[in-house]
């Protein structure tokens, strides 16, 4: 599966909810198979940004290009931030509560373009490339103004929450079947911005990403590369996980993702 057709196969969510509350209220399996932005309720403008990413996620789209269309969307639907958005309701929006600002449409492009990317990584796994690659390096690909000077924390917190199973404590070096990346992506050490997927980004707007580590490589951070194991997927939501679906996203939600995984199955 593409980049592009992964953006383009979640179920369409439309929300008035928060990012937290998304967070909070929706398992990330379910988040997983969703496509939506915090308090965008309005449908057809969601559609349009769904299939505008996947065209920047396809690199047929460059970012400069993806904010104007989504900006002229905005203003063609009435969108006004000076006064609340589709709604008329007099309260300005600025940073990333306004849908227009090039902050938010950037922020949602290469979030959704890192993540299909990922999954991508993932679901090309097979035993031979593990054997050619069994692990993965989680290191900067995106320079941040204020980049986050945690992530050898996140990284000590995530594998002792996991035992150092399949992971190296030195370097950001673990087996690509190692439970670390599912811990990383939870936020175990009580982070409250994690994404909660066992891919990048592992966290809200994050520069993080995987670079493919070699047998060397994982045998250099102290990993034995025949433990790697081809990584499961689990891009699919449980039986757990589908139950209360309504709840979190509503019925429209439901039926689309019970449609879209009986097509699947």
């Amino acid at each position: 599966m593409s980049i592009a057709d992964d953006i383009l196969s979640k179920a369409l969510s439309p929300t008035s909810k928060t990012t937290a509350e998304i967070r909070a209220t929706v398992p990330a399996q379910i988040r997983r198979r969703a496509f939506f932005s915090a308090r965008v309720e309005h449908q057809h403008y969601l559609k349009f940004v769904q299939e505008t990413v996947a065209e920047y996620g396809a690199g047929r789209m460059d970012m400069a290009t993806v904010a104007m269309k989504l900006k002229e969307k905005l203003q063609a639907l009435g969108y006004d931030p000076e006064k609340g958005g589709f709604a008329d309701t007099g309260e300005k929006l600025t940073g990333l509560s306004d849908l227009s600002s090039y902050r938010r449409i950037r922020l949602q492009a290469s979030t959704q373009r890192t993540m299909a990317s990922s999954v991508a990584k993932v679901v090309g796994k097979d035993a031979a490339s593990v054997k050619v690659f069994p692990g993965w390096r989680l290191m900067r690909f995106v320079d941040k103004d204020i980049p986050r000077e945690d992530w050898k924390y996140r990284w000590e917190q995530a594998g002792n929450s996991v035992g150092w199973e399949g992971a190296g404590k030195k370097d950001m070096v673990a087996l690509v079947s190692s439970p670390i990346w599912d811990a990383l992506g939870n936020g175990e050490g009580g982070f409250d911005d994690p994404l909660g997927n066992p891919y990048p980004p592992f966290a809200f707007n994050s520069g993080m990403a995987w670079m493919a580590a070699t047998k060397a490589e994982c045998e250099a951070a102290g990993l034995d590369p025949d433990e790697a194991e081809v990584p499961e997927a689990a891009l699919d939501p449980s039986e757990d996980a589908m139950d209360g679906v309504a709840e979190s996203f509503g019925d429209d939600f439901a039926k689309q993702l019970e449609l879209e995984l009986e097509d699947i199955t």
